[in-house]
């Protein structure tokens, strides 16, 4: 493959270079690890012998499978070889003699991302085997020009083995988008999860530190917006185009600060959204986070 000076500039060749070597490596070295089961996947257990113990399985939003015998296995986060041996282990220790186990991916949950800031396509997507940051960076046409060295994954963990009774945290990670991207380097592909929220930043432009605050998550133009005295929450919603249909506003969270002095709120903004109640409409400071989830139907 030749390249024409004139029209590519040396880092741009090597970032083109970089996608085209990573995608030829297998999915699991190109996100650092194997595929991790995760909610939404349909699994096929085949018990050899055992017809009635045999089927298609969903993995819940706790991440277990309900069988015939072992009722809510724990699937998600294991590979299928990992999770193929605690099976087998669990139906030989209690149930059958010298139990034989296949189970295979009948099918992948989609996962959604929201990628915005310096990419050349911001938006949402759905990602499902290969759910990784550099397929990411491939479905979007990569970086801009004037996109900084890092990228911010803003994540929402459920805490918790009952979906009922799960808590949600927030997190924030942080990748070397460009080491990934112009050195090939595979340690920065990291694995995405359903709802994240990626957002890389630009020289010049938006990023954490300045006079801003970000809403990100199920509204119709996720980003930055400068913080003025009186700027509320129902300002940056309404500036961010108000609700997605997938959006859960009673579940949205306001993250302030950073590290020990981290504040969460939940905030109830169905409410304020349509019957004007003004107790959760906080005025904003530089640097809020608010980050309005999927609802889950």
């Amino acid at each position: 493959m030749m390249f024409n000076d004139t029209v590519f500039s040396r880092p741009a060749r090597i970032t083109i270079l970089s996608f085209l070597f990573l995608c030829l490596l297998p999915i699991g070295v190109r996100a650092g690890t194997e595929y991790r089961i995760g909610p939404g996947d349909l699994l096929e257990i085949v018990v050899w012998d055992e017809p009635d113990l045999s089927g298609t399985f969903l993995v819940s939003r706790d991440g277990t499978i309900t069988h015939p015998l072992l009722e809510a296995f724990p699937a998600a986060g294991r590979t299928l070889i990992e999770l193929n041996h605690a099976f087998t282990e669990a139906l030989a220790r209690d149930y059958l003699v010298d139990p034989r186990v296949q189970i295979t991916i009948k099918a992948y949950h989609k996962r959604k991302i929201l990628v915005f800031g310096a990419v050349r396509q911001p938006g949402r997507y759905e990602l499902q085997k290969d759910a990784s940051l550099l397929r990411l960076m491939l479905e979007c046409g990569g970086i801009t020009e004037d996109a900084k060295e890092v990228a911010r994954i803003v994540r929402t963990q459920h805490e918790g083995k009952k979906a009922a009774s799960q808590k949600e945290r927030v997190v924030q990670l942080e990748v070397n988008i460009r080491r990934l991207l112009d050195k090939g380097d595979i340690s920065q592909n990291v694995e995405l999860h359903d709802g994240d929220i990626v957002f890389v930043e630009r020289f010049g432009g938006d990023d954490f530190d300045n006079d801003k605050c970000y809403v990100l998550g199920e509204v119709k133009n996720p980003g930055a917006f400068k913080v003025v005295k009186g700027f509320t929450v129902l300002s940056a919603i309404v500036q961010a185009g108000g609700f997605t249909e997938f959006a859960s506003p009673n579940k949205t969270k306001l993250i302030r600060g950073s590290g020990k002095e981290k504040i969460e709120r939940t905030l109830k903004l169905k409410r304020l959204w349509n019957n004007g109640d003004q107790r959760d409409n906080i005025e904003l400071q530089p640097g809020d986070i608010i980050i309005v989830p999927q609802g889950f139907f």
